[in-house]
């Protein structure tokens, strides 16, 4: 168990801070015993919201929270997402992405705001550095990581950047950082004008895995600043109790800032490598990593050879070596698609087929317990329902959300 996880049962509250100036107002307020088990993302232009779904699929609140919500220090971004670690029972985290850069956390029960955190050391610095997750410990730790380089020459300390941050969820201090300057390399490659170039590819981290044994696993994309250059694809194991951290390494696989948990599991995690460029057949696959002692072992890999579909995008596992991948029509010249992919085995079977391009959305989930699986259509701004069992992956209808904005993901609020 985590060290901190004795802390994290409890969320005391200062009476003499709880007044409506905290609370996010009106129909927002859930005003119910509903239990949420997922969040749902919905995004059109400059607007976005959040919506609530208990653990059977079924709609809380279709949006509980949005870009017009007043009392929010800062308005919801329509570059959003949903940690991969859930935090605390009861509690809604939000990434505001850049440019707004700030970690919104709400008690979903009772509408409480419990802190509107942002992640960079001075907001009138014109430079954003993107959370892209959020590990939760104790009230006094959580970690994000921040995909942005500073590239101005003065940058030093908290403002640089591209790493990893120590905050106090609770007060919004920023209290440290992992420097992951390390992990820099220069990459040659050839520009549009057909010229040898050489670009500094940074650590680029991106998803945070919370792990057993007080350890985490962080994705990482290793891309130069203008995203032209990829260096070898690699991520990390991270010690949270040292604040130290060792390299997994996936040899020609490039862009690898995308992982999963396993189902069910506390020492695996899926990676998703995209390639570089985006959808490259060559340096694009999953791997997955089991995590002990301190490392990372690569145990399966897959790589889409010959004329396999690149189904490798928004893996979400179902448990043990099997993972739902999403087929992205806009890279491949062709429609959108769902593949269930076995890792150990190397099956891949086609799902559903859609009928066009940029119909399914950045995150899916699974429900063990129900065999639930929903999955973002972002098209007919409806969540795709399925059910899992030892055959395969079925469809059992969808669920639209009452709101004029696009449905984008579907995230878990619990471990599940």
């Amino acid at each position: 168990m985590n060290k901190y996880s004795h802390l994290a049962l409890v969320i005391a509250f200062c009476t003499a801070c709880d007044d409506d100036s905290s609370y996010v107002q009106g129909p927002l307020r859930l005003g119910t015993s509903a239990d949420p088990s997922f969040a749902v993302t919905l995004r059109d232009k400059d607007e976005a919201a959040i919506g609530l779904l208990d653990s059977s699929g079924e709609i809380v609140r279709a949006v509980y929270v949005d870009s017009k919500t007043e009392l929010l220090d800062r308005a919801l971004h329509d570059q959003l997402a949903i940690p991969s670690n859930p935090e605390l029972e009861g509690v809604l985290t939000v990434l505001n992405k850049a440019p707004a850069d700030s970690v919104l956390r709400i008690d979903y029960f009772n509408g409480k705001v419990l802190a509107d955190v942002s992640t960079r050391p001075d907001e009138g610095e014109d430079f954003a550095v993107d959370p892209r997750d959020y590990l939760y410990l104790d009230e006094s730790h959580a970690w994000v990581t921040r995909y942005e380089p500073n590239l101005e020459p003065d940058a030093e300390g908290l403002s640089l950047g591209d790493d990893l941050l120590l905050i106090e969820p609770d007060n919004g201090k920023l209290v440290d950082r992992i420097d992951l300057s390390s992990l820099y390399e220069d990459v040659r490659y050839e520009a549009e004008d057909g010229e040898m170039v050489t670009a500094l590819a940074y650590a680029r981290p991106c998803s945070l895995i919370g792990l057993e044994d007080d350890q985490a696993y962080v994705g990482l994309d290793r891309l130069s600043a203008d995203s032209q250059a990829a260096a070898p694809g690699a991520g990390l194991v991270l010690d949270l109790d040292k604040a130290k951290f060792v390299t997994v390494e996936f040899g020609a696989l490039r862009r690898c800032g995308k992982a999963v948990a396993v189902a069910k599991k506390r020492d695996a995690v899926i990676v998703s490598c995209a390639g570089h460029p985006l959808g490259d057949r060559a340096s694009s696959g999953l791997a997955y990593v089991e995590i002990g002692a301190g490392k990372g072992v690569v145990k399966y890999t897959f790589r889409p050879e010959g004329d396999t579909p690149v189904a490798i995008f928004s893996p979400v596992s179902l448990g043990g070596t099997r993972v739902v991948v999403t087929e992205r029509g806009e890279l491949s010249g062709g429609d959108d698609a769902l593949h269930l992919l076995d890792l150990k085995s190397g099956e891949l079977e086609e799902i559903e087929r859609f009928e066009s391009a940029n119909v399914l959305g950045e995150g899916g989930a699974f429900q063990p317990a129900e065999a639930l699986l929903l999955i973002a259509n972002r098209v007919d701004s409806r969540i795709l329902r399925f059910v899992v069992d030892g055959k395969g992956v079925k469809s059992i209808g969808s669920l639209a959300l009452e709101s004029d904005l696009d449905v984008d993901g579907v995230f878990a609020l619990k471990r599940f």
